[in-house]
């Protein structure tokens, strides 16, 4: 994951790595941060070693200090992390609320019993919350994906 920063008065862009490895879908709180410094992003990895060449966890980076914690289990891969503050975003003169207070979710495919789960991890501490067991399985990397009203869906993943 890389940084570019772009300068106003034209000239070169540079760049500065932020992460290193795969990862896809970062996220910030963009509620509150957006085209502000912010100090957490959240997206979807692997795990070291990797278990499969799939994305198989999710990861939190806090840019302050270089840190990462990262969300995995064995047989479960999420989809895109979607941040959700537990407050609306601050009105102007109000004070804000932590960047990183509210939830992730993220869909998920749980291969050990072939069906699909919703994940809720608290933004702060990336411990599971909640998941919901959901009725079907949706495709692997269902991000991003759509089938015509006359075929059926099927699995993009043994």
């Amino acid at each position: 994951m890389r940084r570019y920063r772009l300068p106003f008065d034209g000239g070169s862009a540079d760049h500065q790595t932020l992460l290193a490895g795969p990862i896809e879908f970062p996220i910030i709180n963009y509620r509150q941060v957006s085209t502000c410094p912010y100090r957490y992003c959240y997206a979807v990895g692997q795990t070291d070693p990797p278990s499969t060449g799939l994305f198989d966890s999710l990861i939190e980076y806090d840019l302050d200090t270089e840190s990462r914690t990262a969300w995995s289990e064995p047989g479960v891969y999420p989809s895109e992390p979607v941040f959700v503050a537990r407050n609306r975003a601050p009105e102007p003169g109000e004070e804000a609320t932590a960047e990183d207070d509210g939830v992730i979710l993220s869909e998920m495919l749980d291969t050990r019993v072939d069906r699909s789960l919703l994940l809720v991890l608290d933004a702060t501490s990336f411990a599971e919350l909640a998941r919901v067991t959901l009725p079907t399985v949706f495709p692997f990397g269902f991000h991003g994906q759509w089938y015509p009203d006359d075929e059926l869906s099927h699995r993009t993943m043994p």
